[in-house]
């Protein structure tokens, strides 16, 4: 109703209050403005992604991860789905984990195979990829698994270790290559 179209709008608002100021009340706001349209309309999709977008914005990763994923699992329109799994895989990216980098990592490659995503979302999802893939460096060592202690496998651990190193900046590589030629300024 007009109520709550009012509602989301002063949510909407004290959001973009907060990309100008980066003042953390009007986040706070708007994301408590969202929840409040999101539980008294529950199936705005529009209300829940905004809410997901303040909760991420608040560092409530996991909160905002949940929000992004209804709004992807529920969403009729391709760009909304869209939009919804892209944030969420910038949701998990900013976990700092192997294991949401590994969620990250599948949530983007399904947005760039999945033909209807947008062309925009699709570019911003390849960047994305290749910032994942990139932060993998970070955590070689939890990808190599177990430390040996025996010599030779010691040997194998190390070769096995560098072996993904080098297949993570040639894939980076790969998708930023590409990349480059698509974005163009003028």
């Amino acid at each position: 109703g007009m109520e709550d179209a009012i509602l989301l709008r002063k949510g909407v608002a004290a959001l973009n209050e907060y990309i100008r100021a980066r003042r953390f009340e009007p986040l706070q706001e708007a994301a408590s403005t969202f929840e409040r349209v999101r539980l008294q309309m529950p199936g705005d999709l529009e209300a829940t992604l905004y809410e997901a977008v303040a909760r991420e914005l608040l560092e409530e990763h996991e909160r905002a991860f949940n929000l992004f994923d209804e709004v992807r699992r529920l969403a009729a329109d391709p760009t909304l789905k869209s939009r919804a799994a892209y944030n969420a895989a910038v949701s998990q990216l900013r976990r700092y984990s192997p294991e949401s980098l590994d969620r990250a990592e599948g949530i983007l490659r399904g947005l760039i195979e999945t033909h209807d995503t947008p062309p925009a979302i699709r570019l911003f999802a390849s960047a994305t990829l290749a910032n994942v893939i990139a932060h993998k460096l970070i955590f070689w060592k939890d990808y190599a698994g177990t430390k040996p202690t025996d010599p030779a496998a010691l040997l194998n651990w190390q070769e096995t270790a560098r072996k993904n190193v080098d297949k993570w900046k040639a894939e980076v590589e790969n998708i930023l290559g590409p990349l480059a030629q698509e974005v163009t300024i003028g």
